[in-house]
C-alpha cells in the first residue's frame, strides 16, 4: 500500500518506491481547474519549463547532461481529469545502485527537476527563452492538428464537449488552436508563478530510490505562501431531451459517439457494466453490433467514472448510422433486462483482472493508477481493486445499467462532395 504524506498546504508526496526496480521516477503533478482562458498556456508551460534549465540553458548541453546520467529523461505532459487540468513534469533514470561512477542519482536528477519546476530559466527580460516559447507553441499546434486529423479522437473530443456542454470538463486539455495562437509570451511567467501558488501538488516517487531524501528535498521547496484552489468535479444528470449534434466532413467512414450520464454511485458495478456492454472482445457491442450485425468497424464503451459518464465510440458506414445507433441502445437495454450470460459476466471480470495484473510491473502504470485516485477518499491497491470487482453482483450491474441514461448523440457524417 502506498503512503500519502502531506508536506505543505495541499501538497502530497506519494511513496511508491520498490527495490525490485532498477530505475526510479519522480513526477511533480500540479492540478488546476480547467479554464478556457488558461488551458492552452498551461499545456504549453510544462514543456517550456522542462526544455532547458538555468544550469544548462542550451538545449544541446542539457541533452548531453541527461545522456551523461545514464540516459536519464525529463518528461512534460498535460492531462484532463474531471473538471481539472493536470500539469506534469517528471524525471526518470537508473537507480544509484547501478551507477558505475557512484553518482548520487537522486541528488543529480532531483536537482534538475527542482530547477525546472521551481526556478525555471528566464532571459534578461524576465521571460521564458524565446526559442522555447516558439518551439513549444508550434508543437502544441501540431498536437491539436494531429487530434483533428485522427477522426476517432476528434469525434470523441466533440462528443465530450457536447455531453459536458455546461461543465468545465467540456474544455480541451490543450485549449483551442486559436487560444494557442493568441498566447502572449509576456503573460507566461506570472501564470506559472500562479500555478505554483494555487495548484494542488501530488508528487509521485516510484522505483528504487531514497524516498526520505526526495521527501525532505521537496518539502524544502514549499517555503512560500500558497493559496490552493478548492478543486471540484461537477456531475450533472442527463438532460430531459436528447441532445443530437451532426458535423459533416469529406470522409469514407462516419463516426458515431453516444454519450450517457449515470446516477450510479457504485463505481465498481458501473465499470463492470461498461466492460460487459463494450469493453472486451466478447462484449455485447463487439459480438452483436460489430460481428453479428456488421453495423460498424469498431464499437466500444469507455466510462469516465469521475464524471459519471459513459461513451460508446463506433466507426460506421454513413448509411448505417441510424441502425447502428438503434443497435447500440438496444444492447444497453438488454443489460437492463438482465440478459447477461455467465460467460459475459465471468469474462468481463477476467478482462478487468488482466488490465490490473501488470500495473505493478511499470513505474508509469503504477503512477497513473494512483493518480486516478487523487480525488478518492480511500486509496486502494490494484489487488484490492480487483477484489472489489470480484464482489460485484449481477444485480448491481443491472442496476448500474438502469441508472444510466442517454444524453448526447454525436455524428461525424462522412459525405462525398
Amino acid at each position: 500500500m502506498p503512503n500519502f504524506y502531506d508536506i505543505a498546504d495541499s501538497v502530497k508526496i506519494i511513496d511508491l518506491t520498490d527495490s525490485k526496480f532498477k530505475t526510479f521516477r519522480v513526477a511533480v503533478k500540479m492540478v488546476l481547474p480547467l479554464n478556457p482562458k488558461t488551458a492552452s498556456e498551461y499545456a504549453m508551460l510544462t514543456s517550456i519549463v522542462s526544455r532547458v534549465i538555468k544550469e544548462y540553458p542550451e538545449y544541446t548541453a542539457f541533452s548531453r547532461k541527461l545522456a551523461s546520467l545514464y540516459g536519464a529523461s525529463i518528461y512534460a505532459d498535460v492531462a484532463k481529469m474531471g473538471d481539472n487540468q493536470i500539469l506534469s513534469v517528471a524525471l526518470g533514470g537508473i537507480s544509484g545502485r547501478y551507477a558505475f561512477g557512484g553518482e548520487k542519482m537522486e541528488q543529480e536528477l532531483l536537482a534538475i527537476l527542482i530547477s525546472a519546476v521551481f526556478s525555471p530559466l528566464k532571459d534578461e527580460r524576465g521571460l521564458f527563452p524565446k526559442e522555447s516559447f516558439i518551439q513549444e507553441k508550434r508543437q502544441l499546434l501540431e498536437a491539436i492538428d494531429a487530434d483533428f486529423n485522427d477522426k476517432r479522437i476528434f469525434a470523441l473530443d466533440r462528443a465530450m464537449k457536447e455531453l459536458f456542454r455546461n461543465e468545465k470538463s467540456g474544455i480541451s486539455k490543450y485549449g483551442t488552436s486559436q487560444s494557442v495562437k493568441n498566447t502572449d509570451e509576456n503573460t507566461l511567467p506570472a501564470l506559472w508563478d500562479e500555478a505554483l501558488k494555487k495548484a494542488k501538488f501530488f508528487i509521485f516517487v516510484s522505483g528504487d530510490c531514497d524516498f526520505k531524501y526526495v521527501e525532505n528535498t521537496m518539502k524544502s521547496q514549499f517555503r512560500f505562501e500558497r493559496e490552493p484552489y478548492n478543486l471540484t468535479n461537477e456531475t450533472l444528470p442527463a438532460g430531459e431531451t436528447l441532445h443530437e449534434v451532426c458535423d459533416e466532413m469529406k470522409l469514407s467512414q462516419s463516426k458515431l459517439v453516444v454519450g450517457f450520464k449515470t446516477e450510479c454511485k457504485n463505481n465498481n458495478a458501473l465499470k463492470l457494466m461498461s466492460v460487459i456492454y463494450g469493453g472486451s472482445a466478447i462484449s455485447k457491442l463487439f459480438m452483436n453490433v460489430r460481428e453479428k450485425m456488421s453495423l460498424c468497424y469498431y464499437c466500444s464503451c469507455r466510462p469516465l467514472l469521475l464524471k459519471k459518464a459513459l461513451f460508446v465510440e463506433s466507426g460506421v458506414e454513413t448509411e448505417k448510422l441510424p441502425a447502428a445507433k438503434e443497435a447500440i441502445l438496444n444492447e444497453l437495454e438488454e443489460i437492463r433486462k438482465g440478459n447477461i450470460t455467465e460467460e459475459e459476466f465471468f469474462t468481463a471480470k477476467l478482462a478487468l483482472y488482466n488490465s490490473l495484473n501488470g500495473i505493478e510491473d511499470s513505474l508509469y502504470s503504477l503512477e497513473i493508477f494512483y493518480q486516478n485516485q487523487i480525488f478518492e477518499e480511500n486509496v486502494i491497491t490494484p489487488k484490492e481493486q480487483y477484489e472489489a470487482f470480484e464482489k460485484v453482483t449481477l444485480d448491481e450491474v443491472i442496476e448500474a445499467a438502469k441508472l444510466t441514461k442517454l444524453d448526447t448523440v454525436y455524428e461525424l457524417k462522412g459525405v462525398i462532395k
